[in-house]
This record gives structure tokens, sequence and C-alpha cells, in this order.
């Protein structure tokens, strides 16, 4: 199964549309917990079942700033510094979009698991 209960499967980022793709064995694969794949027009997210709702939308934030620093040339991800940048990035608007309830909070309990 490639999907998760209340978590988005395609997103669009400046015109161009991305299937998400929650994947049990990406660890295994790419060994990282989310990628984006520019020319399949895919992001997967590693399917982990230790991983909150919080976890998950973290994670897509993250591979969907990707796509925005790539489509802006901002280089944001060129180095190990500027890859801690992004997540701390993704981070912060996770949880700017949970306290505003863009993100419902009432599907995000503090340490709940899928």
């Amino acid at each position: 199964m490639n999907t998760i209960e209340n978590l988005p499967t395609k997103t669009e980022i400046f015109g161009v549309s991305y299937s998400i793709i929650y994947d049990s064995d990406l660890w295994e694969k790419e060994k990282c917990w989310g990628v984006i794949e520019y020319k399949k027009q895919t992001i997967k997210i590693w399917r982990n079942e230790d991983f909150s709702l919080e976890d998950y939308w973290n994670i897509i934030i993250h591979e969907v700033i990707h796509g925005i620093s790539t489509a802006l040339d901002l280089e944001l991800e060129s180095t190990d510094e500027g890859e801690k940048r992004l997540n701390r990035l993704a981070q912060g608007l996770t949880k700017v979009l949970l306290s505003n309830n863009w993100i419902n909070p009432n599907l995000i309990e503090k340490g709940d698991k899928l």
C-alpha cells in the first residue's frame, strides 16, 4: 500500500504535479526518509510504523522545500549545512502550519503512531 490515511498523495510545485508515494523499503533503497525525483515527478516518503503524523508532515514539507529550492535555483541543499538548514526550515514550517490549523492538529497527537 502506497498511501497513508490523512496524508496527501499528490502535490503541485510551480505547476509541476508530483505523486507522493509512501514506501516501506525506501530506507533500504535510498538511505533517507524522503526523496524527490524530479524526472519521475514523484516524492517518496519512507513508510515507517514508528513515525507520527507530524513526522510524516515534516518529511513531506522537507521534500517540497527541495522542490521549491530547485525550481527557484536557491541551492539550499548543496552542502551538508544547507541540508540541515532546509530540515530546520521544514520543521519550523510544519509547526506554523499546525499551530494555525492549516494542517488539522486533531489528526496529530503527540506520540501517536500510525
